[in-house]
């Protein structure tokens, strides 16, 4: 299972679940350690197409070719058991819906990370130890 998040949520999480976390925006904000994924960040092409235009339509197209060009196996068996984190919060548009969506029709569940008290608290599997140095990149 793959969760995603984003930055801003990252208060709301136990410390363990922010040592399962990953970046897969093109930067992590200041101040936030977390080892990235470059693999899985929109190219600079189509995220500045999409800034200057804001059509999620050709986004979605565009940033669903690229992810085309990747093997979910691989993406998934790299960040299994791993939060996905970026920007936008979970009613905004954002990639990693679209990620989340990719896998899912790859056969591998991916889910976005809920923190209402109501909802069933979610355990993650214990794993790897993570570097304390936010520049490391997975894959």
């Amino acid at each position: 299972m793959i969760y995603t998040s984003y930055f801003a949520a990252m208060k709301k999480m136990s410390s363990y679940q922010k040592t399962r976390c990953v970046g897969i925006a093109l930067y992590v904000p200041k101040g936030i350690f977390i080892p990235r994924y470059p693999k899985l960040a929109p190219p600079k092409d189509i995220l500045y197409r999409y800034k200057e235009t804001r059509d999620v339509n050709k986004y979605t197209i565009d940033y669903n070719n690229y992810l085309s060009t990747l093997d979910p196996k691989i993406v998934e068996r790299e960040l299994r058991n791993r939060i996905l984190v970026c920007f936008e919060s979970p009613e905004k548009f954002c990639h990693r819906h679209l990620v989340s969506k990719w896998l899912n029709d790859n056969g591998f569940k991916c889910e976005e990370l809920r923190f209402k008290e109501k909802e069933k608290e979610v355990t993650l599997p214990k794993y790897e130890q993570l570097t304390l140095f936010g520049d490391e990149i997975i894959g």
